[in-house]
């Protein structure tokens, strides 16, 4: 046998293994194979499973918020302070999309969106950013409820931003 050389036994076992998370499909499948596996032992459960309102599938769930968008400002930021003195700086993106539509013109779809920035970084983004600049937002998307004087009720949605930059220096 030359060096590097696995005995015939070893190399034909890695060929013969499939990974259990491969050999069937989805992770109702993994999952399945796992909770019917003799080598794991099935947790102890403090309490009955009441199967009419606890759900049998899978327990992973998960939620994601983040939105990062491109857009040229519209105006200044404007930049206020909540009561407790929190700076909040507020401004609008546009972001345009292009496309050729079936004739083969192109065409711009163009979407506003609202972004607030919060804090320390609310006060630099109010000082540098300027209308017309294009600006790297990244953030989670929220929604604000209200309801008017004449009892109608409004939403909005905008993206409270976390992290922002500038996508061109401009000099002054």
């Amino acid at each position: 046998m030359s060096t590097g050389e696995l005995p015939f036994p070893v190399w034909k076992e890695k060929l013969q293994y499939t990974p259990i998370f491969l050999s069937n499909s989805g992770i109702e499948g993994f999952l399945e194979r796992i909770r019917g596996s003799k080598n794991l032992a099935q947790p102890k459960r403090r309490r009955p499973v009441n199967t009419k309102t606890e759900l049998t599938t899978s327990h992973i769930t998960m939620n994601i918020n983040r939105i990062i968008i491109t857009g040229n400002l519209v105006a200044n930021p404007t930049l206020r302070n909540t009561e407790s003195g929190t700076s909040v700086a507020s401004a609008t993106i546009a972001n345009n999309e292009f496309y050729n539509d079936g004739e083969g013109e192109r065409q711009q779809v163009t979407t506003f969106v609202d972004v607030t920035v919060w804090g320390k970084p609310a006060e630099n983004f109010s000082k540098l950013a300027k209308k017309g600049q294009e600006v790297v937002i990244e953030g989670q998307l929220r929604r604000n409820d209200w309801e008017s004087e004449d009892g109608q009720k409004h939403s909005k949605h905008f993206v409270r931003a976390e992290t922002w930059q500038f996508t061109q220096y401009k000099k002054d």
